[in-house]
This record gives C-alpha cells, structure tokens and sequence, in this order.
C-alpha cells in the first residue's frame, strides 16, 4: 500500500468496488460522478469529496472509517491489546480492594 492517503484510499475504494462486482461504469452512475473521475479516485490522482465518500461507502456496503482507515502495524495491535488486558486486570483489582 501506497505512503500517499489519497493513493492509499483510492486502492481501498476500488478494492470495495471490485468486491461488489460492479465495472467503474455501473458504480460511476450510481454515485452521480463520471467513470474518468471514479478512475481517478482509484489511482489517486483526484481526491474524494466527504460526499462522494459517503456515496461510496454506502453502494459498496461498508462504512466510511473502513475506506478510510489506515491499517495499524501488528506491533501497535499487539502493544494495545496488552494495554486493555493490563487495564482490565488493574480495574479488576480495584473491585476486589473494595
């Protein structure tokens, strides 16, 4: 996956839109928007508009945190769970002193 956000999230609206089956033709008139400019969306040459990303999001079935998340490293996954298990030990504790 790309550095670049807009590369970054044009490759997760055409990894959404592929997954329904649709052609950048079929989904491009759906959401109101010439294919050029989905294309565009897609390769990251042209950014996305709040609205757009809210039509998207909707005709392809997912949320518009999960087109526009940024997948953490497995590291920070593993360091936070650990952090919510100490944290839950810790409110645990608390109840027992009580």
């Amino acid at each position: 996956m790309s550095n670049d956000p807009v590369v970054a999230l044009g490759a997760r609206v055409a990894a959404a839109r592929r997954a329904t089956g649709m052609s950048q033709s079929q989904a491009a008139a759906r959401i109101g928007i010439h294919r050029s400019a989905l294309s565009d969306v897609e390769t990251g040459v042209r950014a996305l508009s709040a609205l757009e990303l809210g039509a998207m999001a909707a005709l392809y079935g997912r949320s518009a945190d999960e087109l526009l998340a940024t997948p953490r490293p497995p590291m920070l996954r593993d360091v936070i769970q650990r952090l919510a298990a100490a944290t839950a030990d810790l409110a645990t504790l608390e109840k027992e002193k009580q």
